[in-house]
């Protein structure tokens, strides 16, 4: 049997977990699911992340003609993008609706693998994005001010060797890639 005292803090962080777990049971609803994308697209390894605004972010990276098939469509926001590429959809209504795929940074001309999107925590509202790139030898990191409109080159890191399935964590002024 436990001390007066000690059964009362028991009952207390019972309450406190059975209070918890109620918050926790309260399943979240999904509206139905929308393609994004391409609509014959090839686009593979989506990430996502929304802002304190009702923005939300997706990337994903857009093959065309993987391997000689006649897979995905050519992007027409990038003529010159190499295949694949990353490109970007983003919804100001809290996901509800998209923007039309677009090249994240249309002047690509190298191949681009595995990008990543997250939003700065400390502000809600700067957007990071990553990828590898050049046949997964480099690392590209860019940062939007203005809800994914345009995109400023924050680091490329070019290792001349392979890497694999970047992570991109971001706080304030620091911005955290692992590869």
């Amino acid at each position: 049997m436990l001390p007066r005292s000690s059964s009362r803090a028991a009952v207390v962080a019972i309450a406190a977990i059975l209070a918890i777990a109620g918050v926790a049971s309260a399943a979240p609803t999904f509206s139905a699911p929308a393609p994004l994308g391409f609509p014959n697209g090839d686009d593979w390894e989506p990430a996502i992340a929304a802002d304190a605004s009702g923005h939300v972010y997706v990337v994903t990276t857009h093959y065309v003609g993987y391997s000689g098939s006649s897979s995905g469509d050519p992007d027409p926001t990038c003529d010159t993008c190499a295949s694949p590429h990353t490109i970007l959809q983003v919804s100001s209504d809290g996901g509800a609706t998209f923007s039309s795929p677009r090249a994240l940074t249309p002047d690509a001309t190298t191949r681009q693998d595995d990008p990543q999107v997250v939003v700065d925590p400390a502000d809600g509202r700067t957007v990071y994005a990553a990828f590898m790139q050049d046949n997964k030898a480099s690392e590209y990191v860019a940062r939007s001010d203005d809800f994914g409109e345009s995109w400023q080159p924050v680091l490329v890191e070019n290792l001349k060797r392979g890497t694999d399935k970047d992570v991109l964590a971001v706080r304030g002024d620091d911005v955290y890639l692992l590869y």
